[in-house]
């Protein structure tokens, strides 16, 4: 028959069709009353909101282990494993946002740089992510484009320079970059200078 009188729950809406957009997973229900009300219909529906975004199908997951040659991506973009930047070859992370999966680091080995362009790098959970590791020789540059700062959130550590002895390379110029919700921002260990 024609169903006409609606009452859809929770809200008690009366409305064909509704909209809807809850903060957490929600359970509605639809009964609907046949124009005589003698006959009923009920029918529930759930609107599914992801606790975690790591999880979410509108992320491309990023699966790399290693990049061999030079590199620019965009996002969004999801990071949900330790990937290294190997010599020779840099990795541009440039205006978009890059989530990182519990425990996910970025490691920038001897000369290989990292190049952190009006990005925003964090985490996609509720836990941290590892940060960005600068081994001996390599570089990062972290840096404002089209009009926006880079961001980096939810580290352990940021950034760590660890048993730095190469002194050919300036292993860091970071300009118009916001550190926030870190551990430690910037972590210095084991740097020698020559010069």
């Amino acid at each position: 028959g024609n169903f006409t009188n609606l009452n859809w729950q929770p809200g008690n809406l009366s409305t064909n069709p509704i909209l809807v957009s809850p903060n957490s997973t929600t359970i509605y229900s639809l009964t609907a009353y046949s124009t005589s009300n003698t006959c009923v219909n009920i029918q529930t529906v759930a609107v599914t909101i992801p606790t975690n975004c790591c999880s979410s199908p509108l992320l491309t997951n990023f699966t790399v282990n290693s990049l061999s040659s030079s590199t620019t991506l965009t996002g969004p973009l999801l990071i949900n494993t330790d990937f290294t930047v190997q010599p020779g070859t840099s990795l541009v992370l440039s205006q978009s946002e890059f989530l990182f999966d519990q425990n996910a680091r970025i490691v920038v080995e001897n000369n290989a740089s990292l190049w952190i362009a009006g990005a925003h790098l964090y985490s996609c959970g509720g836990q941290m992510w590892k940060g960005i590791l600068i081994k001996d020789g390599g570089q990062i540059f972290c840096f404002a484009q089209g009009g926006k700062s880079s961001l980096i959130e939810d580290a352990i550590t940021a950034i760590e320079f660890t048993n730095q002895y190469t002194t050919s390379v300036n292993p860091m110029n970071i300009s118009n970059t916001i550190f926030n919700k870190n551990y430690i921002d910037i972590s210095i260990n084991n740097y020698t200078s020559t010069s």
